[in-house]
């Protein structure tokens, strides 16, 4: 495993890694060689949201209730124990949440991640 660099992550962990953004974002991150924890309600959805060979042992999938406290931490150390396993470093942490398209947009749920799980 390449030795991080104190700029460069040693994970990524992308909460909402199925979704629009986040599936972007994690696809990003794996082309620039980082290891993404891709935390998302059903990692099965993963396989449709991530271009075909995307993270070939890279990817880290993680099932995560992003309003769960516990939930939430987990994926942290699932995260932190990729960067180690990659030689150290940092684990950057990028929450790309929202309601899904076919759902009215539902005002409390930044509130409800951002503060009752992320912050909490």
């Amino acid at each position: 495993a390449p030795a991080a660099s104190s700029t460069r992550p040693g994970a990524v962990l992308v909460l909402g890694a199925t979704g629009r953004t986040g599936s972007r974002a994690a696809a990003a991150a794996l082309a620039q060689g980082l290891a993404v924890v891709a935390a998302c309600r059903d990692p099965t959805n993963l396989a449709i949201a991530m271009p075909k060979g995307a993270g070939e042992g890279m990817l880290t999938p993680v099932m995560v209730d992003a309003e769960s406290v516990e939930d939430v931490r987990r994926a942290l150390k699932v995260a932190e124990a990729v960067a180690k396993e990659r030689g150290g470093g940092k684990v950057a942490v990028m929450v790309a949440l929202g309601a899904p398209e076919s759902q009215a947009w539902n005002a409390t749920l930044p509130y409800r991640v951002d503060y009752k799980a992320v912050a909490g």
